[in-house]
């Protein structure tokens, strides 16, 4: 049976700095253009249809829309905030001033914010995040998934909020405008565990205060940000790899000859290799957006490749190497 048909691919465009609302400064994203493009066994043919363009922020990992003509130009690596900002948007002060003289205003005092600027912030958080939540929910198949919640939902929603100082009051009054939009979001998020995440320190608070001058943050990208982006491509060429050899493989098993037919056992092992070539192709995109998950399969893979004595051993030590460096504030110092 062939598979194929239409799929959303993402390719890595380049850097910029932008505002980002959870960290509420200026921030190194990573930018991604992302298309509709045809795929056979899940594998993508090309870039396909322009979708739209997204942009990752590199400290706290949210997704967000982009416009990259907004843009000077496109970085081609990460580098210090500030450079960032010099090189690929320049007039970023000017383009948010409102919102930053905002954000100034809350460092002094959250409570002094007007009653109206409060809602919009309060709410800005759950309504970014409801699309990714949404989206992961869909499939029954997630609804016990609370790893999801607390690991890629909860924690950004707190980073955002808790310059913001929330009642819990508030929060609840967030939530069941949520549930009342019909946002999955407004559900699957508990007000226990969100008071809690919001109760726990911030492991990075140096990495979240920005600087005085014109709310920018003094961040560097360093080595771990250009490392994991290499994981990432590293792996989309191998699962590349892996699916050339299983379709290959696949069609010299069907040309006619005088043995027998190929043994279910070979099926099985092809079958078991394109899964695992599916698998790392997801998980390069996910590792180069920094998410969890995508770390654990590429680790995995990394191990695998180690038995391919010499040159699997040596790709997944340098992919093993690149994922086991820090993902947080740490690799952007």
């Amino acid at each position: 049976m062939i598979i194929w048909g239409k799929k959303i691919v993402r390719s890595h465009l380049g850097y910029a700095a932008d505002f980002c609302p959870v960290c509420a400064c200026a921030r190194p994203f990573a930018l991604n253009r992302v298309g509709s493009a045809g795929h056979l066994y899940f594998i993508a043919v090309g870039d396909g249809d322009l979708v739209g363009y997204e942009r990752a922020c590199m400290v706290c990992t949210v997704v967000l829309k982009a416009n990259p003509t907004q843009y000077a130009e496109v970085a081609t690596r990460p580098s210090a905030i500030l450079d960032l900002v010099k090189q690929t948007f320049p007039n970023l002060i000017q383009v948010y001033q409102e919102r930053l003289t905002l954000e100034r205003a809350i460092r002094l005092d959250p409570t002094m914010v007007s009653d109206a600027n409060r809602q919009t912030l309060l709410m800005e958080p759950f309504l970014l995040l409801s699309v990714k939540v949404s989206e992961r929910f869909e499939n029954s198949a997630f609804s016990a998934n609370t790893g999801f919640l607390k690991n890629e939902v909860l924690p950004i929603l707190a980073r955002a909020l808790r310059r913001l100082r929330p009642t819990e009051a508030e929060l609840k009054t967030a939530l069941t405008r949520m549930v009342q939009m019909k946002e999955p979001i407004g559900s699957k998020i508990k007000l226990a565990d969100l008071m809690a995440a919001l109760q726990q320190p911030a492991s990075n608070d140096a990495a979240l205060a920005p600087a005085k001058a014109g709310g920018q943050a003094p961040v560097q990208v360093g080595h771990a940000a250009k490392h994991r982006t290499n994981a990432g491509k590293l792996m989309r060429w191998l699962s590349y790899f892996i699916a050339v050899g299983v379709l290959g493989l696949g069609l010299l098993t069907l040309v006619p000859s005088e043995t027998k037919q190929a043994p279910s056992a070979l099926w099985v092992i092809l079958a078991l290799a394109g899964m695992v070539g599916f698998a790392v192709y997801r998980a390069s995109a996910a590792v180069m957006q920094g998410l969890t998950w995508g770390r654990t399969v590429g680790s995995a893979f990394g191990v695998l490749l180690l038995f391919g004595f010499p040159f699997g051993t040596a790709l997944g030590a340098y992919l093993l190497w690149c994922l086991g460096l820090k993902w947080t504030s740490a690799d952007l110092a």
